[in-house]
């Protein structure tokens, strides 16, 4: 997206907004491979949760992008994109793939003792 902002022809921005689009469909399986793995017997309230946060990104994304634009110009505006981007792929790089909801919940419900001082601990994180 940063890239785009500073194509000076219409190839050059349609070739970006195609590796962009294109990016995005190839990682989106992934998110809800993740949502099933993770969420176990949860995995429809998961993937509802995450699909709904990600609309909400878009109606904020929507909102913001025009007035960042309106303030400091649209290379700003796109650069703010990516930045969120960077840090959405930061993000996802902590997700531990072996830890479940499902271990989660016995955890929070039972409390996970540790042998030292009777600590709770969510070991699954």
């Amino acid at each position: 997206m940063a890239a785009g902002s500073q194509v000076s022809t219409a190839a050059g921005a349609c070739a970006i907004l195609a590796l962009g689009a294109g990016s995005l469909y190839l990682a989106q399986s992934s998110y809800f491979a993740l949502s099933a793995d993770f969420g176990k017997g949860s995995a429809g309230s998961l993937s509802g949760f995450m699909n709904m946060g990600a609309q909400a990104g878009s109606a904020v994304t929507a909102i913001t992008t025009p007035a960042i634009a309106a303030h400091f110009g649209w290379t700003v505006s796109f650069l703010t994109s990516a930045a969120f981007c960077v840090i959405g792929g930061v993000l996802w790089l902590l997700i531990n793939p072996n830890a479940s909801l499902a271990l989660l919940n016995r955890n929070r419900r039972f409390g996970n003792r540790d042998t030292e001082g009777g600590i709770d601990t969510l070991d699954c994180l």
